[in-house]
């Protein structure tokens, strides 16, 4: 490439920064986020709505937790779910954890039988198998730093389903919980 080339291509970019960041600040003073600017400027074609986001409400969440700001948590939980509901169950986890503690067992109940009715039996076995070829890739290596996995997240869920349908008097779905909960963890265990 030319020197003239490369000056004209530098300045082109270098004028786009310059403008964008100076659009960037007008914007910010009036309330326009950065993805609402892009999104004017670049049109609908380049856009993607945060995709980090639902990560970012997650760690609010544990923050706030942490803080003991229940309420701020809890609103940050729904909105890392509303944000991205299938791929963290995480979030949910947490959000029936946050509802268990606050001793709201419908919610939590509600909540658990929602998202784990979000996975049927052959993504179940599909992160049962994930999880068994991690553990294969990584035999020698100390259980704690193993990462968690979807598969371990679900357990739990059905563990806290047996939890809260036991404090709700309802012995037999909590032995139908922990029942699947088990088979799970020994179909990883194999």
């Amino acid at each position: 490439m030319s020197t003239r080339l490369q000056k004209i291509t530098f300045g082109f970019c270098g004028g786009f920064l310059v403008l964008y960041g100076s659009v960037a600040l007008y914007a910010a003073s009036s309330g326009v986020t950065r993805p609402q600017l892009l999104f004017g400027m670049l049109g609908h074609r380049f856009f993607v709505q945060e995709p980090w986001g639902s990560v970012a409400w997650f760690i609010k969440a544990t923050r706030f937790h942490d803080e003991q700001k229940i309420d701020a948590a809890e609103e940050a939980l729904h909105e890392a779910i509303r944000l991205d509901p299938y791929n963290h169950p995480e979030y949910w986890l947490r959000l029936g954890q946050l509802q268990f503690e606050q001793r709201r067992q419908k919610e939590a109940l509600e909540t658990v039988t929602k998202v784990l009715g979000l996975w049927n039996e052959d993504a179940i076995n599909y992160l049962i198998q994930q999880k068994r070829d991690i553990l294969s890739q990584l035999s020698g290596v100390e259980p704690e730093r193993i990462p968690r996995t979807q598969s371990d997240d679900l357990i739990e869920l059905a563990l806290l389903r047996a939890a809260v349908a036991e404090t709700l008097g309802d012995n037999t779905q909590a032995r139908l919980w922990i029942g699947r909960a088990s088979s799970w963890r020994a179909a990883i265990d194999k």
